[in-house]
């Protein structure tokens, strides 16, 4: 399976996602998995940190949002700048309140020929 990116922007994408989650003491882990379907190439980004409400889910990639009461958060700006270069095709499908967090990458899937 191929999709059409920027390597440059989209290694960044990813690095800096493994870096903005959070894991318990950091001894928690992350589980990445890559699917397709007929029109699309699926990246989960999976780790057993704290979650996220539900209500914050879309909130999480807006430019400043954090739900600390001083500063930007630890991955606000990254969230912002990843939104915008995968073309607003990343989100969270699940979360769950001290089991984690899953954040997918949609990316339009090409063809050989």
């Amino acid at each position: 399976m191929q999709a059409n990116i920027n390597a440059a922007l989209f290694e960044w994408v990813v690095e800096n996602l493994m870096k903005t989650r959070s894991t318990p003491c950091r001894h928690g882990s992350i589980d990445v998995r890559i699917s397709s379907d007929d029109k699309n190439v699926m990246i989960d980004v999976k780790d057993t940190g704290k979650g996220i409400p539900k209500g914050n889910w879309k909130r999480i990639f807006e430019p400043g949002f954090t739900t600390k009461t001083r500063g930007w958060g630890s991955g606000s700006r990254f969230r912002a700048a990843s939104w915008r270069i995968t073309t607003r095709k990343i989100g969270v499908t699940e979360s769950e309140i001290g089991n984690g967090t899953t954040i997918r990458i949609t990316l339009k899937r090409i063809f050989e020929e």
